[in-house]
């Protein structure tokens, strides 16, 4: 229960510190989940620590043959360590992709902007946003996502 009550309060302040809703129009294609995705410490709270970019988690989406996706996080500190998700599916919305995982869903591919301090200057950042979170109790399977489609 205290992962929930952390993941939820990690979601909301890194939701409400780090995305703006007066961005320009977006152009970008959130159509198709599959790809790779980066994350950082504007975005996921966790990752504050890391300062070598290399090292932040990152998530690697594929489609099957058969429609489904298969999600695959992968951590680098303490040590190198991949999680995996299989048999998702989307569920496509008017600016979004609803991700479900056993008829549950567990999150959503979105445009969304944030603001980037990695540089020397602050900049806004608006690329595909997804966002996984998937607590399963029976299995002990914790899976959470918050990056930028790369």
């Amino acid at each position: 229960m205290n992962k929930l009550i952390y993941l939820g309060l990690l979601t909301a302040v890194t939701l409400i510190t780090g995305c703006t809703s007066d961005s320009p129009a977006p152009s970008t294609d959130i159509s198709q989940l599959q790809g790779e995705y980066r994350t950082n410490a504007s975005l996921d709270l966790s990752c504050a620590a890391i300062t070598d970019e290399r090292q932040l988690p990152q998530l690697s989406v594929t489609q099957k043959s058969d429609g489904t996706y298969t999600l695959v996080r992968t951590d680098f500190i303490p040590s190198r360590r991949t999680t995996e998700l299989t048999n998702v599916t989307v569920q496509s919305k008017p600016d979004t992709l609803l991700i479900f995982r056993d008829n549950q869903k567990i999150g959503s591919l979105y445009l969304g902007t944030w603001r980037d301090y990695s540089g020397k200057k602050v900049r806004e950042v608006t690329a595909p946003m997804l966002l996984v979170s998937m607590n399963d109790t029976i299995s002990e399977t914790y899976f959470f996502f918050l990056g930028y489609r790369q």
